[in-house]
């Protein structure tokens, strides 16, 4: 009977497929909300979505972190 191969046995094979990834680290990104200007009467700013996603960010953060772990758990469950 053939030994059972250790984790390292079976996940090395696809780490020697990827050698460039190992080092990677993904840059760091200075995003910033748009803020449209309407000339209506006078100049308008639309800057009102950013100061309530900057003011929930968390609660934003948790609940999409919630949703995609819940997305994950039904696709493992259904396998």
């Amino acid at each position: 009977m053939e030994a059972i191969p250790t984790a390292q046995q079976i996940v090395q094979p696809i780490l020697d497929m990827l050698p460039d990834l190992r080092g990677y680290k993904p840059s760091s990104h200075a995003g910033e909300c748009p803020r449209p200007t309407i000339e209506l009467y006078g100049t308008h700013v639309l800057d009102a979505h950013c100061t309530l996603i900057d003011d929930n960010k968390a609660i934003i953060q948790a609940a999409m972190l919630l949703a995609w772990a819940l997305i994950a758990l039904f696709i493992v469950l259904s396998a």
